[in-house]
């Protein structure tokens, strides 16, 4: 999901005229504004009124370097406090791993797990791999809040998790086990799905193999 608060704002009727206004006046935020690169994407996006490449580019921008209050009172002044607020809030809530050790799984676990990187994770791991197939410039997190909206649950975890998320998916050997993207999908979500209880990728794709036995065995029963 984008950053919901911020999507929210986004969409406030006058919000994108109010921008297009301000830089038509080219009103400078003060330093340090985002790199050159990132305000041409900024601006093009306003001109084609692009509501969801806006936020995910706003998005980027406070992941590179957190706003100084002075920018933050210029961006206040640009919409609704509230939401700017709710926004930001679900960006640190979504950043930060869970609490405490990591709760070591049970047999009775496995099923869970296996339900959660085949219906959660999977998925949303295989839009990644279909955008990197057709040759995206977009980097895995950049694809990850783009289907944040969508798929909520698993973007997050996946960009807790974001290092071994990367180092999974270009992983010769996973590679190698699934040659078809929808195969591949399913190998890297099991993968990942025991990142939050600690578990190595082939530890996890172990658990998630039995889980998914045990899944099956229930069915026909």
């Amino acid at each position: 999901m984008f950053l919901k608060g911020l999507e929210v704002e986004s969409r406030s009727p006058g919000l994108l005229e109010l921008l297009q206004e301000k830089i038509s006046k080219t009103i400078e935020l003060p330093s340090p504004p985002m790199d050159k690169e990132l305000a041409t994407r900024f601006t093009g996006a306003i001109k084609r009124r692009r509501r969801d490449e806006i936020v995910s580019l706003l998005v980027s921008d406070f992941r590179k370097s957190a706003p100084t209050q002075e920018i933050a009172d210029t961006m206040l002044k640009m919409g609704q406090p509230r939401l700017w607020r709710k926004g930001l809030l679900q960006a640190a809530d979504r950043l930060k791993g869970a609490p405490g050790r990591p709760r070591d799984l049970e047999p009775k676990d496995y099923s869970k797990l296996a339900s959660f990187a085949d219906m959660d994770l999977a998925p949303l791991i295989q839009k990644v791999l279909d955008a990197q197939h057709e040759g995206t410039h977009r980097s895995i997190r950049e694809i990850l809040d783009f289907w944040s909206k969508d798929h909520c649950k698993a973007s997050a975890f996946l960009l807790r998790n974001l290092p071994r998320f990367e180092r999974v998916v270009s992983d010769p050997k996973l590679a190698e086990r699934g040659k078809k993207r929808g195969t591949r999908a399913h190998l890297l979500a099991a993968a990942m799905a025991g990142a939050g209880h600690g578990l190595k990728p082939s530890t996890s794709v172990a658990r998630v193999s039995e889980g998914r036995r045990l899944l099956k065995h229930k069915a026909s029963t």
